[in-house]
């Protein structure tokens, strides 16, 4: 009889840093690139994804709006009152 024992591997990986969510990200587009796909439309969807959970993720979508508003401006400069300031319902517009 062989004793055997299960090791909960997922248990024991350390908490994901930034560093390797950047690398992953950046595995991903390279393989995707490599793949055929052009790097605007797979950057575009990293992108789209990227702020479609910051708003789901966040209490409304106007704090989702802000930190969007928020890492564009430092990273980028752009700077806007707000790149998302119109366009949510914020109460049943359908009588």
């Amino acid at each position: 009889m062989s004793h055997l024992k299960i090791i909960d591997f997922q248990s024991k990986r350390p908490k994901p840093t930034y560093t390797e969510a950047k690398d992953r990200l950046e595995l991903l587009f390279e393989d995707f690139v490599a793949r055929g796909v052009s790097p605007k439309e797979i950057a575009s969807l990293i992108f789209t994804f990227g702020a479609c959970e910051l708003l789901s993720y966040s209490d409304t979508p106007e704090e989702g709006s802000e930190l969007i508003d928020e890492v564009l401006y430092n990273c980028f400069g752009i700077k806007k009152k707000s790149l998302f300031s119109e366009g949510f319902v914020t109460e049943d517009d359908t009588d």
